[in-house]
């Protein structure tokens, strides 16, 4: 058991680094995501290549910036979103201007 266990949390952590270091290199793309959650914060879709991406809405947006980027955003909605950031199984974005 012990064995198993060790195994497996190499495996583990050999996924996670090869994600993180895959994910590294979407920051700077663009990338169309289908959006699935919008929560008051943050749309929260999956990229053209499968991959989690969260797009973080600025806390101090007044209210009429907020209106102007979420035009057009609605969960099953396509989002050009730019890539900024990664962890190993989540990206960062920020909404393209159309």
């Amino acid at each position: 058991m012990e064995i198993k266990k060790e195994r497996r949390n190499r495996l583990n952590d050999e996924l996670t680094r090869i994600s993180y270091e895959n994910n590294q290199q979407e920051i700077g793309t663009v990338r169309e995501i289908i959006v699935r959650e919008i929560q008051d914060n943050a749309i929260i879709g999956y990229s053209d290549n499968m991959k989690n991406v969260v797009v973080k809405l600025p806390v101090e947006m007044t209210k009429e910036s907020f209106t102007r980027a979420m035009q057009g955003v609605a969960v099953g909605t396509y989002q050009r979103v730019k890539i900024v950031g990664a962890e190993s199984f989540k990206i960062f974005g920020e909404l393209c201007s159309v």
